[in-house]
């Protein structure tokens, strides 16, 4: 552009500049629907209640084994008496 034509089109967007500066004045901008307060706290309980179901989890599978475990020392145990009492060893 030449600068008689900016000279001409200055008004113009004087005028331009000026609602656009009314507008954004009266504009409101929301912020983005998973910032709101109770999907925040929504996200955290759903966090917590993930975590609490892992450690409910784990928790039940480390009592298992030590079931299991004990079970097997058990058998063990009554495996060599069997054994001992015969006169054999193990």
């Amino acid at each position: 552009m030449s600068r008689a034509s900016l000279v001409l089109l200055a008004p113009i967007l004087a005028s331009f500049s000026a609602e656009t500066d009314a507008a954004r004045a009266t504009a409101e901008v929301q912020g983005s629907f998973w910032q709101a307060h109770w999907l925040q706290i929504g996200f955290g309980m759903a966090l917590l209640l993930m975590f609490l179901g892992a450690i409910w989890f784990l928790r039940t599978r480390w009592r298992e084994r030590a079931i299991a475990t004990a079970k097997l020392e058990a058998s063990q145990a009554q495996l060599r008496m069997v054994l001992a009492s015969a006169g054999c060893e193990l």
